[in-house]
């Protein structure tokens, strides 16, 4: 799914606020996006399983939806990280391992190295 920048604001919104919002909530806490534009990222987040609707609360005479982000969206951002993570660390390790250093460069991996090791103990 291609994230407009409204869109990614509104996810924001919902994970700062951490409980089902509205389209009003969400577009009180984003003023310089337009009410149409919410409701329209708000749609296409929910076809691409982002967001759920969470239940419905009653705005004056009307009831609104109230929407959050999909559990399953969440654990899927997260093995991404994780997969991303992964594959840089290999890369770094390729990269290492098969370019040619100095001593004066290796020294400073090795220090860069004990350094971190030090700081994770």
């Amino acid at each position: 799914m291609r994230k407009s920048k409204t869109r990614a604001q509104i996810l924001e919104v919902l994970r700062e606020q951490k409980r089902p919002m509205c389209a009003r909530e969400i577009a009180l806490a984003l003023p310089e996006a337009k009410e149409i534009t919410i409701h329209k990222g708000l749609q296409k987040l929910l076809e691409n399983d982002v967001i759920r609707v969470a239940g419905k609360v009653q705005n004056t005479k009307n009831y609104a939806r109230t929407y959050t982000i999909n559990p399953q969206y969440e654990e899927k951002l997260q093995d991404e990280y994780v997969r991303i993570l992964s594959s840089n660390f290999h890369f770094v390790c390729n990269f290492v391992k098969k370019t040619p250093f100095s001593d004066e460069e290796l020294a400073v991996l090795r220090r860069i190295l004990d350094e971190r090791i030090k700081k994770e103990s």
